[in-house]
């Protein structure tokens, strides 16, 4: 018996010498807020979860132990313990995203206040395997006398995508006639930078009046934003700027459950439409090729 006891009284010291206490916070990277994340010791089932604040204590087996975090909606993160009792782990928010874009069929009818009562809009949007979504709409108005207006857009949306960030590609055409005063088309090419949010639209654009045969061209600036629920307004705001003329396109959409809703305001050389839209799209599924 008292060789047993001073068996376990010579092993106790080297148990303890081989058990290592860790105390840390997990924050997040960008806003700093305490993350309650899972801390597991790697290779072994130990682990705990950190409180509110994201402060956890545990006990590892030893400096060269490596500590696995997890948490819902956040990266993996692996930290080598070393000889630092004390921790700050920073784990960056996960990036994957899902746009939930589809092939998509759409018509609107469209209403000038001032000029153009009478119009209709059709949008097509597709998906093709390896590249980004691709929206067109076109739209035309008139008062069925002289005064027309078409609308047309392509664009690619979604490229260059990070966390934080990413970017769509526009090209807009416009042909007006109005009051046999106008007679002129516009061409703009634009690239909108989303940040979370917000978007920053730049671009370049350019006039042919067939009136004086004239061309010519100008940069293109603007915003866009977009509101959650239960607002769920999106608003885009661009301006192209010439010499003699400034083109200003305005339009505020309102999605619902049943229909979608929009106001457009434009203004180009003396010509001022307010126009309201009102149309369904719907979702398609296009059947594959047997090969």
């Amino acid at each position: 018996m008292k060789k047993i006891s001073t068996i376990i009284l010579t092993i106790l010291p080297f148990i303890g010498m081989s058990q290592y206490k860790v105390r840390g916070t997990i924050i997040a990277k960008f806003d700093k807020s305490g993350v309650p994340a899972q801390i597991i010791e790697k290779g072994t089932t130990n682990g705990t979860i950190a409180n509110s604040n994201g402060q956890f204590e545990l006990i590892v087996a030893n400096e060269r132990a490596i500590l696995v975090v997890t948490f819902l909606g956040y990266q993996v993160k692996e930290v080598e313990v070393k000889s630092n009792p004390t921790l700050t782990i920073r784990i960056k928010e996960d990036c994957n995203k899902d746009w939930f874009d589809y092939n998509m069929l759409g018509f609107d009818l469209l209403s000038g206040l001032n000029n153009t009562p009478i119009g209709g809009q059709t949008n097509y949007s597709f998906v093709v395997k390896g590249l980004p979504l691709i929206k067109t709409n076109l739209s035309y108005q008139t008062n069925l006398k002289s005064n027309k207006l078409l609308n047309g857009n392509i664009g690619l949306y979604h490229l260059f995508v990070s966390c934080v960030f990413d970017a769509d590609i526009n090209l807009n055409y416009k042909d007006l006639k109005f009051n046999q005063s106008l007679d002129l088309s516009t061409i703009n090419f634009s690239t909108n930078l989303n940040l979370n949010k917000f978007g920053i639209i730049t671009g370049i654009g350019s006039l042919y009046d067939r009136n004086v045969l004239s061309n010519s061209y100008g940069p293109t600036l603007g915003f866009r934003t977009w509101a959650s629920r239960p607002l769920g307004i999106n608003t885009t705001f661009k301006s192209t700027f010439n010499k003699q003329f400034v083109e200003t396109n305005i339009e505020i959409e309102r999605p619902f459950r049943l229909f979608n809703t929009f106001f457009r305001f434009y203004s180009i050389k003396g010509f001022n439409e307010f126009t309201l839209g009102i149309g369904k799209d719907f979702s398609y599924y296009r059947k594959r090729k047997k090969t």
